[in-house]
């Protein structure tokens, strides 16, 4: 059976996780909002949500529409304590993980 080196996986989640962020934020005073790690919300909400792996568009379709009718409320749910947990401690030190 061929194998496409090309293909890959993506996690269907990241992405939701990314749309209810930013719809989250664009309902913050700008002040607030740009004082907000994006990376950390993301990082936070995502550990607590199930993962939606895909690894085709029509997985990727499946996946997106399943997260959105079943897993909506977890996603804000999630999304939401993230912010609050990363407001509450914005002066934290930490060295970011930055990509090579």
């Amino acid at each position: 059976m061929p194998v496409n080196k090309n293909q890959t996986a993506k996690n269907v989640m990241e992405w939701l996780v990314s749309e209810e962020i930013e719809r989250r934020l664009k309902l913050l005073l700008p002040k607030i909002a740009e004082d907000i790690n994006w990376v950390e919300v993301a990082t936070y909400a995502l550990n607590h949500l199930p993962p939606l792996y895909a690894c085709s568009e029509q997985g990727w379709n499946y996946q997106q529409q399943r997260g959105r009718e079943e897993l909506s409320e977890q996603i804000r749910h999630a999304v939401s304590q993230a912010i609050t947990v990363v407001q509450r401690d914005p002066i934290r030190l930490s060295t970011p993980l930055i990509e090579e």
